[in-house]
């Protein structure tokens, strides 16, 4: 009698005990997997973040390429127009000491 009344306790007792992991377990499972989701998504908010980045860098490195080809052109312009100028004044300095002397030689 009593002896039965016992395993039988200790048997609904066990029964309570593997309920309550199984559920724990359960529970732990969801979390995991919960877990495992916002992994996921962090990772691949990561990834558009960094290509977000890269994507940024790209620009901006195309932006300076570009900046210095410009001042290039700029500063090959200026060059240029220097160069011009001073052909010009050496063309005119040449017209005007070919007039002196195409004076002095009627002059004489």
């Amino acid at each position: 009698g009593a002896m039965t009344t016992e395993v039988s306790a200790l048997a609904e007792a066990a029964a309570r005990a593997v309920t309550v992991l199984e559920a724990d377990s359960e529970a732990l499972l969801a979390r995991r997997t919960q877990f495992d989701r916002e992994v996921e998504e962090t990772r691949a908010d990561l990834s558009a973040k960094e290509f977000e980045v890269l994507r940024a860098a790209n620009e901006l490195r195309r932006e300076q390429e570009a900046w210095r080809a410009s001042r290039t052109r700029a500063v090959e312009a200026e060059a240029g127009q220097q160069t011009r100028l001073h052909l010009i004044a050496g063309g005119a300095t040449f017209v005007t000491t070919a007039q002196v002397l195409m004076q002095r030689e009627s002059d004489s």
